[in-house]
């Protein structure tokens, strides 16, 4: 029971986070990627997938389907209000790494590998997000960014009381860490304040 208890706090936290990163979008306090927010919106596809292959825990996949929603809508909002700046020339290096590994996920069922391919895939994908916001600490509010690391560590929780193989800590583990990495990059600001430039 407490397993889907830490499941469902930790969904919540993640609608809430991704929420309150729209809000911040709209208003100016985030200066998202578009390289990042693409592949994001693949994995979550393919976290969802393998979850829902790999566990009894119905809330688990459910998560990540609310994950990729939400991936998805940021990338066609972003792309809608001119939010995301176009690809550059190193956007595209890493967006081919990240691509590659999410392509060779599908060439393998053992969950180890592709856990392992995922994990990868989500350190490229995160780098250009991780550089903006070591360059300008003020282009991101780090709010939206602890929702979502409490988020995963609550997820983290769940697969050791569920007692799951080590692969399964990996995805969640580098999600929270590279969330909590840009919480803590971002200059700390009032919850709704407007970032200085």
């Amino acid at each position: 029971m407490e397993s889907y208890i830490c499941s469902l706090i930790g969904g919540l936290f993640n609608i809430g986070g991704y929420s309150i990163y729209v809000l911040q979008m709209r208003r100016g306090d985030s200066d998202p990627k578009s390289v990042s927010w693409s592949l994001w919106s693949f994995m979550s596809i393919i976290n969802c997938i393998n979850f829902k292959y790999t566990t009894d825990n119905f809330i688990l996949p459910f998560i990540f389907l609310i994950d990729s929603i939400f991936c998805i809508f940021i990338f066609f909002y972003g792309i809608h209000t001119k939010k995301f700046q176009f690809f550059k020339s190193k956007d595209w290096s890493i967006f081919s790494l990240g691509s590659t590994a999410i392509l060779l996920e599908f060439f393998y069922k053992n969950h180890f590998i592709s856990n392992i391919i995922i994990f990868f895939a989500y350190v490229f994908s995160f780098l250009p997000t991780i550089v903006g916001v070591w360059k300008n600490r003020n282009s991101e509010n780090p709010l939206s960014w602890w929702f979502c690391s409490i988020a995963y560590l609550f997820l983290i929780t769940d697969i050791f009381y569920k007692k799951s193989p080590i692969e399964f800590y990996l995805v969640p583990s580098i999600l929270f860490i590279l969330h909590l990495v840009i919480a803590l990059l971002a200059k700390k600001k009032e919850i709704f304040e407007s970032p200085v430039n």
